[in-house]
């Protein structure tokens, strides 16, 4: 999860999901705001996300859209790009 300028971060874990939204297994779910982005690091999606429930340490979502980082231009999406790598490389 990444949100806030500068970028802050939160781990999270799909647990469920459709096309239009996610449970998630979040850490720290009290900090999760209610409007959010999910990193995807196995496809370098970017979705945007907006809270509808909360049962912590889960957390319900529907996604309000979607980026592909791999190749951005945008120079937000590049610094998210950069993260993403970063954090797929572990």
């Amino acid at each position: 999860m990444v949100f806030g300028d500068p970028v802050q971060t939160l781990t999270a874990t799909i647990r469920d999901r459709t096309d239009l939204g996610a449970k998630l297994l979040v850490e720290e779910a009290d900090r999760a705001p209610d409007l959010f982005e999910i990193i995807e690091l196995k496809t370098g999606a970017l979705l945007g996300a907006r809270v509808v429930w909360r049962a912590a340490p889960f957390i319900g979502v529907v996604f309000t859209g979607r980026h592909m980082l791999k190749g951005a231009a945008d120079p937000r999406l590049i610094k998210l790009s950069q993260l993403w790598v970063r954090l797929s490389a572990k």
